[in-house]
């Protein structure tokens, strides 16, 4: 999820065109268009042109009532390429006001109907199985309901929806829900998209999500501070780009920040969680209200740009980290925390524990057979909570909790 591009318009490739549009529907929603003056343009073969209804291969757009109905797979995204109802493309963005899907459509393709301005609702019919990847971008949906046999969400399926207040998921969705508005996979462990327009300006992400898909808040109008819970590891290249977020507090679970993750936000305070490993290629670019950051000792990444145009930056970190060799490569000020804090270890009982003892702890309990505890049950399930579950990186306070656990065992093991 977290490719490394190089290119120097790396935090740009996501349109710019969005702020203008939510610019220009604010004030007026609808562009009027004379249907009249657009039927005098010369239509592609395929298309038949007739007073009000114009019909292509699987789909008909009625001019009164701005209906457009495809009637199979095919025609989601071909109709568009035919346009032969519409010259240019200023039409068919803001003239189609509803769009009705025939029996026949299972497969909404990509990219099927983004830039639709004329859009407010959508209810996708039961008998529709995907939804490509974009199908519905940059349009100006307000709503949209997922029915439960839906199977397949592609990438930005609703990205960039300037207008969007809700996602609503059938409680019988076997692989979507929702939740405040915003769509997640079933066991919610993705976030995939956060509705753009949502008047909410605070948002915690629920625990138990482990992954913030491509681009899930970018260009969010209301949003000012986020929190991050422990349980996420992956934020998704572009995830906040653009939006209103000011304020963002992210857990110690999260390993990677995507590309351009936090591009152009207009941030005023960033907290990382202490165990961020990677932070990609402009994930913080052009954020000039942003005048501090402290970046942790475990950061061992830091991309191309990550923090560039941030012209009012300076950097906290630890001597010879990968914070303070992008600080001077870039000429960003940096203020030294002083020497690393990974082995000075802590005191327990007069005797200094450090990461090193934590991994011989784990070692020794690896070593442990199950019978030795009287609660056996109880024993087994810790040590293969330890074993199995991870302590890929163990801290000082895991090596605390480690000794007080063995402390409690000691007397029942009879030997090793």
């Amino acid at each position: 999820m977290t490719g490394r591009l190089t290119s120097d318009s790396i935090a740009v490739l996501i349109h710019a065109r969005v702020k203008n549009i939510r610019r220009i529907f604010m004030k007026k929603r609808i562009i009027s268009i004379i249907v009249a003056a657009i039927m005098t343009t010369t239509a592609v073969p395929t298309v038949t042109v007739s007073a009000e209804v114009f019909t292509g291969n699987g789909w008909s757009f009625d001019s009164a009532t701005g209906t457009l109905t495809v009637t199979t797979n095919e025609s989601t995204v071909k109709w568009k390429e035919e346009k032969g109802f519409a010259a240019n493309s200023l039409f068919y963005e803001s003239a189609v006001k509803s769009i009705a899907f025939g029996s026949g459509v299972t497969e909404i393709g990509d990219f099927a109907f983004n830039y639709m301005h004329g859009l407010s609702v959508i209810i996708i019919p039961e008998h529709i199985k995907s939804i490509g990847r974009g199908a519905f971008s940059i349009s100006s949906i307000e709503s949209i309901t997922i029915p439960a046999g839906v199977t397949k969400i592609g990438e930005e399926a609703f990205g960039a929806c300037y207008m969007l207040n809700e996602i609503i998921v059938d409680k019988n969705n076997a692989h979507y829900t929702s939740q405040d508005g915003a769509l997640f996979d079933k066991a919610k462990t993705v976030l995939i998209c956060y509705p753009l327009y949502n008047s909410r300006t605070e948002y915690t992400i629920p625990n138990g999500v482990k992954i913030i898909e491509v681009a899930a808040f970018a260009y969010c109008s209301n949003l000012e501070t986020v929190t991050i819970p422990d349980s996420v590891t992956d934020i998704g290249q572009w995830a906040f780009t653009q939006s209103s977020v000011r304020t963002v507090k992210i857990g110690n679970g999260v390993k990677n920040i995507g590309i351009a993750a936090f591009a152009n936000c207009g941030l005023i305070s960033v907290e990382l969680g202490r165990n961020v490993v990677n932070i990609e290629d402009s994930a913080f670019w052009d954020n000039s209200t942003l005048k501090s950051i402290t970046i942790p000792n475990n950061v061992k990444f830091i991309g191309e740009r990550a923090f560039g145009a941030c012209e009012n930056l300076t950097i906290h970190g630890y001597e010879e980290s990968a914070a303070q060799t992008y600080a001077l490569n870039n000429n960003i000020p940096f203020v030294s925390l002083g020497e690393p804090p990974d082995n000075k270890g802590a005191i327990l009982d007069g005797e200094k524990v450090t990461i090193n003892d934590a991994l011989e702890i784990l070692k020794f309990l690896a070593k442990l057979p199950n019978e030795i505890s009287a609660n056996g049950k109880e024993s087994r399930q810790w040590n293969a909570s330890l074993i199995v579950g991870g302590f890929d990186s163990p801290t000082i306070n895991d090596a605390l909790e480690i000794l007080k656990k063995l402390a409690k065992l000691e007397n029942k093991i009879d030997s090793l």
